[in-house]
């Protein structure tokens, strides 16, 4: 709490200048060199804009962050949250091509793996959907959240019995929430 009003109170101070300022909330000016762990300074940022669906001012901080680096390579979290916000914005394709990209760099992410399952839906492509449930079951076979998931890829592909297979499951492991 007292850092918060120490940050509150340098806002408020007119004696501080802008450099002080930005220090303190942790936000860099474009022409300054980050380094990888001050890039990722920014992600709480760009993950509240995310969560109010504020996707210009997202785009806007993920922009700034990657203008700021000298090489062009983005960070997991950067091409993950352009990919959902592509999804989001109905072009579901470069959506898919993004979160792969954002899967490349760490295959041992399984929610990236559940976003592009769920991407795959959208694009109708139910069965490959389902090899990606099947893939994350194989790693985590108690997660509810995957089998309601491939229950929904499943019905649409009219496995209807598999997915009222996957719909009890993930119900037996969660049954405090909707499935």
């Amino acid at each position: 709490m007292l850092e918060e009003d120490e940050i509150i109170k340098n806002i408020n101070s007119d004696k501080k200048d802008e450099k002080t300022i930005n220090n303190n909330l942790l936000i860099k000016k474009p022409n300054d060199f980050m380094s990888a762990n001050q890039k990722d300074n920014n992600n709480w940022m760009v993950y509240n804009y995310f969560l109010r669906y504020d996707f210009e001012k997202c785009r806007e901080v993920l922009n700034k962050v990657n203008t700021v680096k000298k090489n062009d390579v983005e960070s997991e979290f950067s091409v993950f949250t352009k990919g959902l916000i592509k999804r989001y914005n109905g072009e579901i394709e470069k959506a898919i091509e993004l979160l792969k990209k954002s899967y490349a760099f760490n295959s041992n992410e399984i929610f990236t793996l559940k976003e592009i399952g769920k991407s795959l839906v959208l694009t109708g492509k139910y069965s490959l959907s389902i090899d990606i449930y099947d893939e994350v079951l194989a790693s985590f076979p108690d997660d509810w959240e995957t089998y309601h998931y491939k229950g929904i890829a499943s019905m649409n592909d009219k496995s209807y019995e598999m997915a009222q297979a996957c719909f009890e499951k993930a119900l037996a492991l969660n049954h405090n929430e909707a499935t």
